[in-house]
């Protein structure tokens, strides 16, 4: 779901950003009701969360367009740029760890949820659990990886 702190944004896009932005944002909520209501399977729930998530994706970068418009045409201070700028890649950077982790682990995110055996009402908390714990592990994985030039040898 999109950080309520990111949509106030959408006041300095242009005209055609505002509505490209508006349009990403109502197949966002499709997604997201598509997501929990009509998948049947761990599967189809999962590529919808894929989905929604490339949707947010989309929109975090419509909005960053925006902003550096709305600066360039003076309709934004540095200030507000740059508050705007580091709320929206730092949202920006949670959802894209999701989208990879999604696309990537997809099969083992779909293991532990079958594993799981949610009930529909629960499978929403069932993945943020699971996520999390993916995104956690990958990240920590990037962190602590070092260059190791004896193996080169």
């Amino acid at each position: 779901m999109l950080s309520p702190q990111l949509e106030h944004f959408e006041d300095f896009l242009s005209i055609p950003r505002k509505r490209k932005a508006r349009e990403l944002d109502e197949q966002r909520k499709v997604s997201r009701w598509s997501a929990v209501s009509r998948s049947s399977s761990t599967s189809e729930f999962l590529d919808a969360k894929a989905q929604d998530t490339k949707l947010d994706l989309m929109y975090a970068d419509t909005l960053m367009k925006g902003m550096s418009e709305a600066l360039t045409e003076g309709l934004m201070s540095r200030k507000d740029y740059d508050d705007a700028c580091h709320k929206i890649t730092k949202y920006d950077l949670k959802r894209r760890q999701e989208y990879v982790v999604l696309k990537r682990q997809k099969k083992l995110v779909l293991e532990d949820l079958d594993g799981m055996r949610p009930s529909i009402e629960k499978r929403e908390d069932a993945y943020a659990s699971v996520v999390v714990s993916k995104v956690m592990a990958a990240s920590a994985k990037q962190k602590k990886k070092r260059f190791n030039q004896s193996a080169i040898k």
